[in-house]
């Protein structure tokens, strides 16, 4: 992201009030431009955006600055739910860091909505038939996100 090389920046890493300062630059750059992004693709200005957030259009318009860098994880919450994506908050080691920032390009920023990943996709349910010593049929289904649900099912009993 900086155009240093990753030796380079490494080497610059090793300072420690300069790793801090890297940190919440580069968290604020990324989150303004996200933001920005998410938006556009929706065709949203900055006023409905934040309508659908509960924040005044000034608010967006900080949060969409990379300069600033106040935010708190309750606005992000709240910008996340406005968009309908999730928002990670999450402690790494530095090498995963580095690796999560290297493309910052809308396409790498871009998160689809819940609806967008979901609502299109038919959840496949899988199916299990087993027998008991009893000889009683159990039937267990799930779906791709391992949900259990209630088959139903038509048997009809035929002899051979």
């Amino acid at each position: 992201m900086s155009g240093k090389s990753k030796a380079e920046l490494i080497k610059e890493l090793r300072d420690k009030e300069f790793r801090a300062s890297y940190v919440t630059s580069i968290l604020a750059i990324v989150r303004a431009f996200q933001i920005e992004a998410l938006r556009l693709k929706r065709t949203w200005n900055q006023s409905r955006l934040g309508i659908r957030s509960k924040k005044p259009q000034s608010e967006i318009s900080r949060l969409e600055n990379p300069d600033y860098v106040n935010c708190t994880v309750k606005t992000l919450a709240d910008i996340a739910a406005a968009l309908d994506v999730a928002l990670i908050v999450k402690f790494v080691p530095f090498s995963r860091f580095l690796q999560e920032f290297e493309d910052v390009s809308p396409e790498a920023l871009d998160a689809k909505s819940f609806s967008e990943e979901f609502d299109s996709t038919p959840i496949t349910p899988t199916v299990s038939i087993g027998s008991t010593a009893s000889q009683n049929v159990v039937i267990t289904a799930s779906t791709s996100f391992g949900q259990n649900i209630n088959p139903r099912i038509s048997i009809a009993e035929t002899q051979i």
